[in-house]
């Protein structure tokens, strides 16, 4: 009786085992499309771009599917800062998605977006402005129309002002809807002093600045980044004006003065550009430039604002500044104001340049490594502390 028992027993656990080593199903496409989604919205980046490239060779005979893919996981790629391999994924993504597919819009709007900010970033301002323009083209909202006609207006204000002034009047249609917020308002004030400052109508500039301001909340005590922008506008027209003192106001209310420890380290690495060159820089000219400093002392952004002959002068000196470098040390001292949204004004150098002894060494190093066949920052151009940890490899 008690072997029955147990053999009883022992039949009834079988189904249970049985059912545990079952393999749940894998999730359908869809599902993992939506779970990567899911993820990406969440800002768990990493984890999300492991489900697209999880996804990816699963849906590699499904051309569509496999471009909405590649472009999702370029937006993916792109909040992680890899923004060459973004632009990748998300150009071959662009190259596939019907075009006339309304329910692909939106995301096509996103890519376009992307490549924009990825190429204004880089100062190629030309490529930057024909993906707004492309990104506009799709724009349903009001939202959407004026997000991509503040980075097209912004970005041909530095090498065709002219289009520039165009794409603004086309502005006034999208602000009449009531439900357009201050804070878009002022932005596309802000661009709009820039593009009049750069054309040298300083009168129409401080008035558009002073438009922004206001939207803002007006010259209050409290600041944010917006209100940094646009109040500097300001300044500089009121200074071109030659409103000294209501320039050393509106540049008070910035906040640029108010150091509450220490000071603003110079930079280790800290070059204006050369006068001469292709953009023919003068000894008189003056250019604005705004930039931004990373946790690893390298210019995060550097964009132009203002530069006495137009445009393409600024952006001759906006990339000088991306090749400044800060020591972490430096960096951790600094105010935050300093670090997330810094002004300078510069100009050229007529200095020659007098290579160093170690300039030379560096050259016939760098020819010896290239010989070899090995890759070092000793060949590339760029701050040194963004080819730093390259060169620590």
């Amino acid at each position: 009786m008690r072997g029955l028992l147990l053999g009883a027993a022992v039949l009834a656990m079988v189904p249970t085992l049985a059912s545990a080593d079952v393999t749940p199903p894998a999730p359908t496409i869809q599902q993992a499309f939506d779970a990567a989604t899911a993820l990406h919205d969440s800002s768990k980046f990493a984890d999300a771009l492991a489900q697209w490239e999880k996804l990816e060779p699963r849906v590699t005979n499904k051309p569509r599917s496999l471009a909405l893919v590649r472009l999702r996981k370029g937006l993916t790629l792109y909040r992680l800062d890899r923004r060459d391999e973004a632009v990748a994924s998300v150009r071959a993504a662009l190259a596939v998605l019907p075009a006339n597919e309304p329910t692909m819009r939106n995301d096509r709007i996103e890519g376009f977006n992307l490549l924009a900010k990825v190429a204004e970033t880089s100062l190629d301002y030309a490529t930057a402005a024909d993906n707004y323009r492309q990104a506009e083209a799709l724009a349903a909202t009001p939202g959407e129309h004026l997000g991509t006609l503040r980075g097209l207006i912004e970005t041909e204000t530095f090498f065709d002002s002219d289009a520039a002034v165009a794409d603004l009047a086309r502005v006034q249609q999208w602000l009449a809807d009531p439900s357009v917020d201050n804070v878009s308002r002022a932005a596309l004030k802000r661009v709009e002093s820039q593009l009049l400052l750069n054309r040298g109508d300083f009168a129409g500039a401080r008035t558009a600045a002073g438009d922004g301001v206001k939207l803002l909340g007006g010259l209050t005590s409290r600041t944010d980044l917006n209100d940094v922008a646009v109040r500097s506008n300001y300044a500089i027209a009121a200074m071109m004006l030659g409103d000294r003192d209501d320039a050393r106001k509106y540049m008070a209310y910035t906040g640029a003065g108010r150091v509450s420890t220490g000071s603003f380290d110079p930079a280790v690495q800290m070059t204006p550009p050369d006068c001469g060159g292709d953009s023919d820089l003068r000894p008189d000219d003056t250019a604005v430039v705004e930039f931004s400093i990373g946790d690893d002392g390298a210019v995060a952004y550097a964009s132009p604002v203002y530069a006495s002959r137009g445009g393409k002068v600024a952006l001759q000196f906006a990339r000088a500044v991306r090749g400044w470098s800060w020591t972490p040390e430096q960096v951790k001292a600094l105010p935050a104001f300093f670090r997330y949204r810094a002004r300078v004004e510069l100009r050229c150098s007529t200095e020659f340049p007098k290579p160093s002894l170690l300039d030379y060494l560096d050259k016939s190093l760098a020819k010896w490594l290239d010989q070899a066949g090995i890759d070092t920052p000793l060949k590339r151009d760029g701050a040194d502390a963004a080819l730093l940890p390259a060169e620590r490899k």
